[in-house]
């Protein structure tokens, strides 16, 4: 996963896909990769499709908006800074 995150940036999604894994399985090797890379792991923040509220950086998806309620989350990205 870390060879990946190092090329790219990618959507907890994308690295389910390309893994063959559960999204679950995902954040929690990303807390992981967080853990053994500290300060190198970057997050580009999840979004709100309806109102464009933008979420604080985190190792965790949002389910709803604060804002607008909505639901519709464009995913956070990761990727490892060289």
């Amino acid at each position: 996963m870390e060879e990946m995150l190092a090329e790219e940036p990618m959507t907890p999604s994308q690295l389910a896909r390309a893994l063959e894994v559960d999204i679950s399985t995902v954040m929690e090797d990303l807390t992981h990769v967080w853990r053994r890379n500290r300060g190198r792991l970057r997050v580009r923040p999840a979004v709100c499709r309806k109102c464009g509220y933008v979420f604080s950086p985190s190792i965790r998806l949002p389910k709803r908006c604060p804002r607008c309620r909505g639901e519709w989350i464009e995913e956070p990205e990761f990727y490892l800074e060289r």
